[in-house]
């Protein structure tokens, strides 16, 4: 598809999943094809930044530097907010470049939620390929 200059992909993926402490666990793949050659640092700074001025109120509580399943690099990090219904909420979003693409991989965890679905949601985001962004196991 020719879209021309003034359109541009702003591809996304919902992987919808179970229902825990009455919220709905979905974990998104954002898709950001011209990142350019930056680091994955750079590249979660620059996402980071974006993020901390959208959240309000809300704080970044962690960011650390990872690997993937593949050994590929990603950098981690944990938010908290609140939501519409004034809940408390834990978000973790990785970041991972690859060939100037840039992915975010983000889900959202409730207080009670966060030690039953956390550990299945980073198994999942850990398994991510850029080559294969979707697969069944």
């Amino acid at each position: 598809m020719s879209v021309g200059d003034l359109w541009c992909n702003d591809t996304a993926y919902r992987l919808e999943g179970p229902v825990q402490d009455n919220f709905q666990h979905v974990i998104r793949i954002s898709v950001n094809p011209e990142v350019g050659e930056i680091s994955v640092v750079d590249y979660a700074e620059r996402r980071v930044a974006q993020q901390t001025a959208s959240l309000d109120p809300g704080d970044l509580l962690a960011r650390s530097r990872t690997k993937l399943d593949n050994d590929r690099p990603a950098s981690r990090c944990i938010f908290s907010l609140m939501s519409g219904d004034d809940r408390l909420l834990y978000q973790e979003d990785w970041y991972v470049v690859h060939h100037g693409v840039g992915y975010r991989l983000s889900a959202q965890f409730t207080e009670h939620s966060l030690p039953i679905v956390g550990p299945t949601v980073e198994h999942i985001i850990r398994s991510f390929d850029p080559h294969f962004p979707l697969r069944r196991r």
